[in-house]
């Protein structure tokens, strides 16, 4: 017998195998699932909140949350992981510009080199002290007057004696060069002007006063008054008045805590 005769050649169907195509399938989806994680390895925030309202806008189903924290990313090795903040560019960065009205309510906040209107008022404060300490040099000397700066004013205060006789509201010829050195200064100083009249706790009822409301008023009236003598133009920021014995600053038990409180006080409020 001979040999068989040879079979014929199978011919390949025309186009692609089935198998390729499933094959090609997983490569993609793979590549798109590496892409998926390397773009959440570096999350911009603000992108991110974009893509998801344009994911809203087109599936409709997507809700808005609040978020508290950075958003968090998911993979394979861990379940939680903080993504890397974007760095923000120049270009993208927002300022803020400074108009001119801003600009005025800074400057009134603040001096010409940059100090606030509280230190400016401090060392106003400072200024005008020192400027009547010089100028009551001699009164402070011989301790018939006292000069202090502290919180917003300016405090002058006429001591007991040198001012006034006991029970008397005349003013004594010693203190009168004194007050012409305080108006003279204070002319030339910011604020307003208050006199204060003090008393001792002791009663007072004579033929010239009724109680030592009476009393510390018209002390405080008389230093107003030869204040104006010699300065006129202190009339439209001067004021006085009489706090009798409500305020005062020694112990009324002795004779020198009484004699402390028997006091006419000059105030520059700033």
């Amino acid at each position: 017998m001979g040999a068989p005769p040879p079979e014929p050649e199978k011919k390949c169907p025309p186009g692609l195998p089935a198998w390729l195509a499933t094959f090609g399938d997983l490569m993609s989806l793979l590549l798109c699932f590496f892409v998926l994680l390397l773009s959440f390895a570096t999350i911009d925030a603000k992108k991110m909140k974009k893509v998801v309202s344009g994911m809203d806008k087109a599936f409709g189903v997507q809700s808005e949350v609040e978020a508290h924290s950075t958003p968090m990313g998911t993979s394979i090795i861990t379940d939680k992981f903080s993504p890397n903040v974007t760095k923000k560019t120049t270009k993208d960065s927002v300022r803020q510009e400074t108009t001119r009205s801003t600009k005025k309510i800074l400057a009134k906040q603040q001096g010409s080199d940059g100090e606030s209107d509280q230190d400016a008022l401090k060392k106003e404060i400072q200024k005008d002290t020192k400027k009547l300490e010089k100028a009551l040099k001699l009164e402070t000397f011989i301790r018939s007057a006292e000069v202090e700066g502290k919180d917003q004013m300016v405090l002058i205060r006429l001591k007991d004696k040198a001012a006034f006789k006991t029970g008397k509201a005349e003013l004594n010829r010693s203190i009168r060069p004194a007050l012409k050195k305080i108006s003279k200064a204070l002319i030339k100083m910011k604020g307003r002007i208050l006199i204060i009249g003090h008393t001792d706790n002791i009663p007072i009822s004579n033929e010239d006063f009724s109680s030592n409301w009476e009393l510390s008023s018209r002390r405080a009236t008389a230093v107003l008054h030869t204040m104006l003598d010699y300065s006129p133009k202190l009339s439209s920021r001067i004021q006085a008045e009489g706090h009798a014995d409500i305020d005062p600053i020694g112990d009324n038990r002795d004779p020198m805590g009484r004699s402390s409180n028997r006091r006419v006080e000059i105030i520059l409020r700033k």
